[in-house]
């Protein structure tokens, strides 16, 4: 991949406060690919959802209104270095071709998986094939010092921006005052990139209460991960 989160590529480049737009995509239609289709077009992504498998992706892109557009396909390229580039392709149902059709912008997601994993959760390395389980507003958080017994936790999925430059991981740890981040990594120098994030508890607590919280640790790359292929990028 080439890139590093920071000078340091064991210290990610994080943002402490709000997700860059990459959740779950509340109330996105679900598309599936419609070969009948006519007078497709490219249509820009909003962003990617990737599962922890690092192979199955689901694509989010703003479409017109169902009564008369649709998702025609999406092709899946490889750039020259391996990356990933995603083209959705949009276009006309055949009966709605000389109606009236309102301009109306409709976030959609459709589903594709990918011959190999771009991008893999080191504590399950052989995670099975599924969709990200992403929260809405996950919690962002940052690695903070003196955390105590820290172990790796389990990732639900990655939210990425259509440029692929920046990731968010998103696992469920503990409460903000017990628990903390202790490690965050991504290694980016072979493929499929790996992330790897530890929790503990922070020093000096004591009764913690068990509920488990959707958080979220952003990273900065210098090579995307996966792009969206279409002229508008």
């Amino acid at each position: 991949m080439g890139g590093t989160s920071s000078p340091n590529p064991e210290s990610p480049v994080s943002h402490d406060g709000e997700s860059p737009g990459t959740g779950p995509g509340e109330g996105a239609v679900r598309e599936q690919p419609d070969p009948s289709i006519v007078q497709a077009h490219p249509t820009g992504i909003e962003h990617f959802a990737i599962g922890p498998d690092g192979r199955t992706v689901i694509v989010y892109y703003w479409g017109g209104n169902q009564a008369c557009f649709g998702l025609q396909r999406v092709e899946v390229a490889l750039l020259a270095d391996g990356t990933p580039s995603v083209t959705v392709w949009e276009g006309t149902h055949p009966d709605a071709v000389d109606m009236v059709c309102t301009m109306e912008a409709l976030l959609k997601s459709t589903v594709v998986t990918l011959d190999g994993a771009v991008i893999t959760d080191a504590a399950q390395p052989d995670a099975p094939a599924g969709e990200p389980q992403l929260a809405l507003e996950p919690e962002i958080v940052i690695v903070q010092d003196g955390i105590l017994d820290p172990i790796l936790v389990a990732l639900t999925g990655f939210g990425v921006t259509p440029d692929g430059l920046t990731v968010t991981a998103q696992f469920y740890g503990g409460v903000p005052d017990c628990y903390g981040v202790a490690t965050a990594s991504i290694a980016t120098d072979a493929r499929p990139i790996v992330v790897s994030i530890t929790e503990g508890r922070m020093p000096g607590s004591e009764v913690c209460i068990d509920i488990a919280l959707a958080k979220g640790v952003v990273f900065t790359l210098g090579a995307p991960v996966i792009v969206d292929g279409s002229p508008a990028r």
